[in-house]
């Protein structure tokens, strides 16, 4: 059995990206949406419009900012990982006397 430690760095990094950028989708819609669409619903004149301002003051507790702010520190600390993970791949790879080891670690 060997005692080799294998990890996708590529295939974290890749998934870490894909993190990312679902974060700055999300972002906008958890501290906007309510204001920015209750905003664009003035001078409308219909019976149902201020239900909908409503329903949109009793959503206005979201939990949503918290869980960006969440993920961003959890993106973060994946991101410091894979950083770690380079800088001991380098530094096992200078002391075996080789360049780098395998792009999977």
């Amino acid at each position: 059995m060997s005692n080799e430690l294998k990890i996708d760095l590529e295939g974290i990094s890749n998934q870490q990206k894909k993190l990312r950028e679902a974060i700055e989708t999300f972002a906008p819609y958890s501290t906007d949406f309510i204001k920015n669409t209750k905003d664009s619903l003035n001078g409308f004149n219909s019976d149902f419009i201020s239900q909908i301002k409503e329903t949109l003051d009793c959503m206005s507790d979201t939990k949503a900012p918290e869980l960006v702010d969440d993920l961003n520190a959890y993106s973060e600390l994946v991101e410091k990982a894979i950083e770690d993970f380079k800088k001991v791949d380098e530094t096992y790879a200078k002391e075996a006397g080789r360049t780098c080891f395998k792009r999977v670690l």
